[in-house]
């Protein structure tokens, strides 16, 4: 189940932020001032291949895979990066995130409808 992370540190952004975690699945969700949901970011998969699910109002939906780059012997490890990724199935996302949600009234599931 999703657990929400408090007392996060405001960033020089002007929304309100809030991130829910779970060890497959972390969700960030950004507010403006009116409490409207305006942005948010599903990852998922993290422990095989992470993917990302980004929607916002000017752009609508991005996917992007995580780079964790290689990781060799006697090095730090890099910093991860976004890449472009396919075409994510969001009925898979809705599937893995709606037990997570159960206890939260997550309206903007309900932002996407297929094609």
């Amino acid at each position: 189940m999703l657990t929400e992370i408090i007392n996060l540190t405001k960033t020089s952004r002007e929304l309100d932020r809030r991130w829910f975690s779970d060890p497959a699945i972390d969700l960030y969700v950004w507010y403006d001032h009116n409490k409207k949901i305006v942005e948010f970011q599903i990852s998922y998969d993290k422990d095989t291949t992470e993917k990302i699910l980004s929607w916002d109002t000017e752009s609508g939906f991005t996917n992007h895979n995580v780079d964790s780059g290689n990781v060799e012997p006697n090095k730090m490890k890099p910093s991860p990066i976004l890449t472009r990724g396919e075409q994510q199935n969001i009925d898979y996302v809705k599937i893995i995130l709606q037990p997570l949600l159960r206890n939260w009234n997550m309206t903007f599931i309900n932002l996407y409808s297929p094609d």
